[in-house]
């Protein structure tokens, strides 16, 4: 899930358990506005999503739970707070996506079988020959990665490993043991910090700690367990900087015509100033508007409820809905193209065959695919096109080590497509040297060459 663009990062296998669950992070949601109030009227607003949230198709790669589990109520009772559960997808090839939905202002719980860490277990390899331990590894370190904030303190997430099938490794002993294996493995790890523990844990000699919380699956909320993750993330969460910081009352009111459902997954900057104006906000002597929509819009982003990048040319575009608006035309080149189907693929198969080749076995895309591919948005392919290179989804091959590719032979390498295969030892004569990767993409050839 990293989001380095070395094609010795995103070449490495990914660990696939068999029934692995991937992490769920939950956020605590903005509380619900009870009445209007003035611009100088300020509320504490966590992350997630509002009640008033359009529900839209989602892609595979990650969904959104329906239910909004809530956690609790802030003190007097007139603060909600509610929590958005997201579910990763375990597919692999996906992994690369995830981290558009990650950030400091979550609590992730990463789920796993106890039956992993038992003698003899038959299933004690991942798919590829990793293990368990390396699929646990890979969660901590994205969540190490990109859950982060180094001004915050901790600087990583809260992180809660929970392990499943209780009803099948019920002995205390057995859970201690999967405790310090656990810790053992990973006491080391940036994120292992973060880690929280289970303080109500029965082990061989009685009561006690452990680092992984051990539930009973098949009974709900009738394990003690269970309710004792929800009470832990509660407390966590109450924590949190970002549920406590004030913003204006009026965001709210924005934030809630924003998400009303009726304008799509993106719109400008202008419309966004327009809301702001219609919903009270204006120019004061300590900031002008302008000023205040970028804070408004940073927090949000920040917080998940939306994607707002400042950069030149991006910075007109504001995404309300980053799974539609992204995830979805990401996922029709970042996926396994040998099961995955639909009417792009199959329209980019039979109209550009050699092209379409290219893309599944050698990853590499030519950029007059996506006229195919995204044929539905084709007004957004070229902010479309910047943000995957701007995530590292995309990674430009320059035919000019000045970057100045025609745009129509414009081509990127996708990392997550690249093949599994090491790369041959000697360079292709054609190229008459090694690829290197410059500051805005990969150039293949001999740049001495070029520079002359």
């Amino acid at each position: 899930m990293g989001c380095g663009t070395s094609t010795a990062n995103v070449q490495q296998a990914k660990p696939t358990p068999p029934e692995a669950a991937a992490p769920a992070a939950e956020a605590p949601a903005a509380p619900a506005a009870e009445e209007k109030a003035s611009e100088s009227t300020a509320v504490t607003m966590g992350c997630g999503a509002s009640s008033g949230a359009t529900k839209v198709s989602k892609p595979d790669t990650i969904k959104k739970m329906d239910q909004e589990l809530l956690l609790y109520m802030k003190e007097g009772g007139k603060e909600k707070m509610r929590m958005s559960v997201w579910d990763f997808g375990g597919q692999d090839t996906f992994y690369g996506l995830h981290h558009l939905h990650m950030g400091r202002s979550c609590v992730y719980v990463i789920m796993f079988n106890m039956q992993w860490f038992l003698p003899g277990h038959s299933c004690n390899k991942c798919q590829g020959g990793s293990t368990h331990l390396d699929f646990l590894a890979f969660w901590l370190d994205s969540i190490a990665l990109h859950g982060v904030d180094p001004k915050e303190e901790p600087p990583v997430a809260p992180i809660l490993l929970v392990g499943t099938h209780k009803d099948r490794v019920k002995s205390p002993a057995e859970h201690e043991k999967i405790s310090k294996l656990l810790y053992d493995t990973f006491k080391h790890k940036p994120a292992w910090s973060s880690v929280e523990r289970f303080e109500k844990a029965t082990g061989s000699s009685g009561r006690g700690s452990q680092w992984f919380f051990p539930v009973d699956n098949t009974i709900g909320n009738r394990d003690p367990v269970l309710l004792e993750i929800k009470q832990v993330v509660q407390e966590r969460v109450k924590k949190e900087k970002y549920v406590n910081e004030e913003v204006p009352f009026v965001w709210l009111g924005v934030l809630e015509k924003l998400q009303s459902g009726d304008k799509g997954s993106s719109i400008t900057l202008e419309q966004v100033k327009e809301i702001c104006k219609d919903c009270g906000l204006s120019d004061t002597v300590k900031q002008p508007l302008d000023a205040q929509v970028m804070s408004m819009l940073k927090r949000f982003n920040d917080l998940g409820q939306l994607m707002y990048h400042p950069d030149v040319k991006l910075r007109e575009l504001v995404i309300l809905d980053p799974s539609s608006y992204l995830v979805a035309p990401a996922s029709r080149i970042i996926c396994d193209h040998e099961i995955h189907e639909n009417k792009y693929l199959r329209k980019a198969r039979n109209k550009s065959g050699r092209l379409y080749s290219r893309l599944c076995e050698k990853g590499v895309l030519h950029a007059e695919l996506l006229d195919i591919l995204w044929e539905d948005r084709r007004e957004h392919i070229e902010p479309l096109q910047m943000l995957l290179v701007k995530f590292g989804f995309f990674v430009p091959i320059l035919q000019d080590i000045k970057g100045t590719t025609p745009e129509k032979e414009i081509r990127y390498l996708i990392p997550h497509l690249l093949p599994k295969e090491p790369l041959a030892a000697k360079p292709d004569p054609k190229t008459r040297g090694l690829p290197v990767f410059c500051p805005r993409g990969y150039h293949e050839g001999d740049p001495c060459e070029r520079l002359r």
